[in-house]
C-alpha cells in the first residue's frame, strides 16, 4: 500500500516566535498535520494561515497546490485568492466612514437613495438592516438548503440590475429575522457609490486599501499577476471570474482578491480600534459600534439549513458571545471556498486562513482549525 507524501510547508517571515507571542509551538505542528491530512485525503486543495498576537505575526505559512494543474505550482503564503464575502467587512468599513462624515446615517432609509426601493415592500429598509442581513431581501442561493437554488445574478443587467435584485417578495419585515443576503450588500455598495461620487471599488481602493498598505488587494487582478491567483479546483466559475469580472454591479458582496498579509492588516486595524501603522481608517466608536451584536434577542436565522434561535451579527461582521474556544467578544467574517478573518480582542489575536475546499464546505477544514489555534494560547 502506497503512503501519500505530505504536502511541503512554505514559510514566510514572522516578527516573533510562537513562544514570544504566548503560543504553544506544538499547536502549529498539530495544525499543519491537520491540514496535510485533509490535503492528502482530497478534502482540501491547499491551506494557508497567518497568526498574530499583540500586533506581531508569529506564524505565516502555506501548503498544497495553487491550482489543479501541478505545473501551476504550490499555494504560497503570498498567493492571491478571491476572499468573497470578507469583502462585506470592507463594505461595512466604507459605509461607516461615510457615517462619520455625516453623509449617511445607520438609520438612513435605502429608498432615499435608491428610487427602485420607493415601494411598500422595500421602503422601510434602513442602512443597518443591510449591514446585519435582516432587511428581508432575498437570501443567498442555497441558504434554505433548497434543491434548486435560484441565482439572482443569472438575470443581471439586461436593463437594470437593481430591479433584477429586488424581484420577488421580501421574506419578512426588516429587523425581525436574519437571512444572509448578498443582494443587500450589492445595494449597500450602490449606496456607497452614489453618496461618495465614486464607484464602490474606487472608493474602497482610495480610502481603505491604499491607506492601509493593502498593496496586493484589488477587485480586478492585473493580467500580469494571473499566475499568482489560487483557483479552486472544484469550481470552474473562478477561472471565468478572474478573466471576466462582473461589471455594473458593485462588488460589495464578495469581489475582492487579497492575501494573508493584507487581510492581517485589515484585522489588526480593527483590533487597534480603527488605526494601523499611524493611519486612522475608522474612529474608535465606529469599531465599537460595528463589533457589537445588533440583532434583537432570540433573532432566528436558518443559516444554510441550521435553524439558529439566537443568531448574532454586528455591522459587517458576525459576533460571538458563546462559540467554541473563541473568547466572548470575538468577531469575524468568512468567505466562500473558503477563507476567514477572526479578531479576538480579549486575546489580542488576529487569525487569517485560506482553505480552498475540494469539493465544498467541510467542518474539518473550516471549523476544526479554530479549536487547534485557540487551544494553543498560553
Amino acid at each position: 500500500m502506497s503512503v501519500q507524501q505530505e504536502s511541503p510547508i512554505h514559510l514566510a517571515p514572522v516578527q516573533i516566535s510562537p513562544r514570544e507571542a504566548g503560543f504553544d509551538p506544538v499547536k502549529l505542528d498539530d495544525l499543519d498535520r491537520h491540514f496535510q491530512r485533509l490535503i492528502a485525503n482530497g478534502k482540501l486543495q491547499g491551506a494557508s494561515y497567518l497568526l498574530a498576537r499583540r500586533g506581531k505575526v508569529f506564524a505565516h505559512r502555506s501548503m498544497g497546490q495553487l491550482r489543479e494543474d501541478p505545473v501551476a505550482g504550490a499555494f504560497k503564503p503570498d498567493s492571491l485568492r478571491c476572499v468573497y464575502s470578507i469583502t462585506k467587512l470592507v463594505a461595512a468599513i466604507a459605509a461607516m466612514q461615510l457615517v462619520e462624515q455625516g453623509k449617511l446615517c445607520l438609520e438612513t432609509f435605502a429608498c432615499a437613495l435608491i428610487d427602485e426601493m420607493q415601494n411598500p415592500k422595500h421602503n422601510q429598509i434602513q442602512l443597518w438592516h443591510l449591514l446585519t442581513h435582516c432587511s428581508g431581501l432575498p437570501a443567498d442561493p442555497g441558504f434554505y438548503n433548497e434543491p434548486y437554488p435560484h441565482e439572482w445574478l443569472s438575470s443581471r443587467v439586461k436593463d437594470n440590475w437593481i430591479t433584477a435584485a429586488l424581484t420577488g417578495p421580501t421574506e419578512y419585515e426588516p429587523g425581525t429575522r436574519s437571512s444572509y443576503s448578498s443582494v443587500g450588500y450589492a445595494i449597500l455598495g450602490e449606496i456607497i457609490a452614489r453618496v461618495s461620487g465614486q464607484t464602490f471599488e474606487a472608493y474602497v481602493e482610495e480610502h481603505i486599501l491604499k491607506p492601509l498598505g493593502m498593496k496586493d488587494s484589488c477587485f480586478i487582478v492585473p493580467e500580469s499577476r494571473f499566475d499568482e491567483v489560487c483557483l479552486n479546483n472544484a469550481w470552474q466559475y473562478e477561472r471565468l471570474l478572474l478573466r471576466t469580472p462582473p461589471h455594473g454591479i458593485p462588488q460589495a458582496a464578495g469581489g475582492m482578491y487579497s492575501t494573508l498579509a493584507d487581510l492581517y492588516r485589515l484585522g489588526q486595524m480593527m483590533l487597534n480600534k480603527g488605526a494601523f501603522d499611524g493611519v486612522r481608517i475608522l474612529s474608535r466608536k465606529s469599531v465599537e459600534t460595528m463589533t457589537r451584536n445588533w440583532l434583537p434577542p432570540n433573532t432566528e436565522s436558518y443559516y444554510w439549513g441550521n435553524k439558529l434561535k439566537a443568531f448574532e451579527h454586528g455591522l459587517g461582521v458576525q459576533t460571538y458571545s458563546n462559540f467554541g474556544l473563541v473568547s466572548p467578544g470575538t468577531y469575524a467574517h468568512e468567505g466562500a471556498w473558503h477563507s476567514a478573518l477572526f479578531i479576538d480582542p480579549q486575546e489580542e489575536l488576529v487569525v487569517v486562513y485560506m482553505v480552498p475546499n475540494n469539493p465544498g464546505w467541510s467542518q474539518e477544514a473550516v471549523i476544526a482549525p479554530r479549536g487547534i489555534i485557540w487551544s494553543g494560547l498560553l
